[in-house]
């Protein structure tokens, strides 16, 4: 499974349509394997989320986002978490 993080200087960016680059992390068997940090080439809101579920991400943390960002039909892909402190990034390993 692929987890993204909205990342900036080490930390969860806090707005997720504005992220100029995700984390992306590979998660097997519970265990956060490698880390890629990725830039997102312009996208941001609707656009980010179709980005990302291209890149094969199932799951999101960000700081913050707005109803815009992820349609209705699910085209933003699996789990969400919302609301993620900028210092959560460091924590990833010990939350998966």
């Amino acid at each position: 499974m692929k987890l993204a993080v909205t990342y900036e200087n080490g930390a969860i960016f806090q707005h997720f349509g504005h992220t100029e680059t995700v984390k992306i992390y590979t998660v097997e068997n519970g265990k956060v394997g490698a880390s890629e940090v990725i830039g997102t080439e312009g996208h941001g809101h609707g656009a980010l989320a179709a980005f990302l579920k291209e890149k094969g991400v199932a799951a999101l943390i960000c700081g913050g986002l707005g109803g815009g960002a992820f349609p209705p039909e699910g085209g933003g892909g699996g789990g969400l978490l919302r609301g993620g402190s900028p210092r959560g990034a460091s924590c990833i390993g010990m939350r998966v």
